[in-house]
């Protein structure tokens, strides 16, 4: 695993408090998200905003961009905090970085943010004037992983596939949709019943506690990180999880597929979010981005090819 090298900052007038972490030499950019989160302490904020560049390196790679990996946390503030001070505040932090950390949306940071960090740095991806927000194109990809998964492994198509989406904020809800009008069976869950209101007729909606222990082909964890464990493995009934949640396993993939599920990790299905990023950032048109995400199924049947017994793929 490449190593991140993680930077903390912290300014007294606003609250701020926030961590970039980096991989490689300086010598390519690193694009990544900036999540704004609660956490129970900074030693948990800094070990997760290092495994995340970590998986944003592995996802350069795999996807044949120019860019190291790169992750941001904005640590949300107990208390009363003006959000836009500390989004300025941390623009200026990142300006220090002269580039080699550019920003995109996350979790609690949409393009609006984008926004303003955009009036006080130029490294910035995401903006409204840019494109806004990939999630649509981060789901396209995941979709994309999805049927390559089932065709190659199953002999099947998308349409009548049980598929389980397990949180349905934006690239959920561009994922659900997606799978929907290709005629698949989905079961969906989050913890903001806001976001399956529209489903409440089109899908089986279930409690986030029971959601795992629906048989499915294809598990998709569309939320926070970490959430499959050693004790939530052992619910699964799913023949594959396929990620669009960054860092889903708490566990080793071995530990997956001991227990007889397939995996396709994040940085293969959801490349297509730092693909975008990177085209808006460099201006590039469209056609870049839609060459990078039809290559994402050829993607997939190498990285299950290396992990599964070739004789299942002959």
């Amino acid at each position: 695993m490449t190593k991140a090298k993680v930077h903390f900052h912290a300014d007294a007038a606003t609250g701020l408090q926030a961590f970039i972490a980096l991989c490689g030499d300086g010598s390519l950019p690193a694009i990544g998200g900036v999540r704004f989160q609660a956490y129970p302490d900074l030693v948990s904020a800094a070990t997760e905003v290092k495994a995340l560049a970590q998986a944003m390196h592995l996802k350069a790679q795999a996807h044949d961009l120019p860019l190291h990996g790169g992750k941001a946390v904005i640590v949300v503030p107990q208390g009363s905090y003006e959000r836009e001070a500390l989004l300025r505040a941390f623009a200026q932090w990142m300006n220090t970085f002269y580039g080699n950390y550019i920003s995109a949306v996350d979790c609690g940071m949409g393009s609006d943010a984008m926004d303003i960090l955009a009036m006080h740095s130029a490294y910035v991806t995401n903006a409204t004037h840019q494109g806004g927000d990939p999630s649509a194109a981060t789901a396209l990809g995941v979709s994309k992983a999805i049927e390559a998964y089932l065709q190659e492994r199953w002999d099947r198509p998308l349409t009548g596939s049980r598929i389980v989406i397990q949180g349905v904020g934006k690239v959920g809800q561009h994922l659900a949709h997606r799978l929907a009008n290709q005629g698949c069976e989905l079961v969906l869950a989050d913890y903001d019943h806001q976001q399956l209101l529209a489903w409440q007729n089109h899908a089986k909606i279930v409690s986030p506690e029971h959601l795992l222990g629906e048989p499915c082909d294809v598990l998709v964890p569309c939320g926070a990180s970490g959430t499959l464990n050693t004790r939530t493995i052992g619910q699964l009934r799913c023949k594959a999880v396929i990620s669009a949640a960054n860092n889903p396993l708490a566990v080793s993939e071995q530990t997956l597929l001991a227990a007889g599920i397939d995996y396709v990790p994040d940085y293969v299905a959801n490349g297509g979010g730092l693909i975008t990023c990177y085209a808006q950032y460099q201006g590039l048109p469209k056609d870049f981005v839609d060459r990078k995400l039809a290559c994402i199924p050829k993607l997939t049947l190498q990285y299950l090819r290396c992990c599964i017994d070739d004789r299942v793929f002959a």
